[in-house]
């Protein structure tokens, strides 16, 4: 018998789905060129990556090289926005965090704070992105991806597989 789950990744920005990707586990393993490859045929199929996006709820962690001071982790309030020490309110939401780093590293120059700052953005809990697990699992339902939840930890949450799995 095999296992057959679905997972489905979202970000949502406010009330509207902004990206999605679907996650078939059926026997493929993933590879490291990003690839999937069939254990049962050897077939080879592209995935394609989602890069989510910064949404109310999220936790952010922002920084400059180089100067601790302006390291902060910071929740993004609900209209979208972070404040940041030196430069004040920023809004994020709808952007990667690449495209929050390009808007960030222009209000430090801007502001006179830094002159060619490393700014760097990294998203420690996606509030606004979640999976549903789906298939024969004891509850299915949609779970937040928060700090570094891997498949098990969700299937965990899900109350694991039913004895018909």
């Amino acid at each position: 018998m095999v296992l057959t789950l679905v997972l489905v990744f979202f970000a949502t920005a406010g009330s509207a789905l902004t990206q999605s990707t679907l996650l078939l586990a059926t026997g493929q393993s993933a590879n490291t060129s990003g690839m999937a490859v069939s254990s049962e045929d050897n077939a080879v199929t592209e995935k394609t990556a989602v890069v989510p996006v910064i949404g109310a709820g999220d936790l952010l962690k922002v920084g400059v090289l180089g100067a601790p001071e302006s390291d902060q982790e910071v929740r993004v309030d609900a209209d979208g926005n972070v404040a940041l020490n030196f430069i004040g309110s920023v809004h994020l939401a709808g952007l990667t965090p690449e495209q929050a780093q390009a808007i960030i590293t222009k209000k430090f120059v801007a502001g006179g704070f830094f002159t060619d700052p490393q700014v760097s953005v990294f998203a420690k809990e996606y509030a606004t992105q979640g999976v549903s697990v789906l298939g024969e699992v004891q509850k299915p339902n949609v779970y937040p991806l928060l700090g570094s939840r891997r498949l098990f930890d969700v299937l965990s949450l899900a109350g694991g597989t039913t004895p018909k799995a």
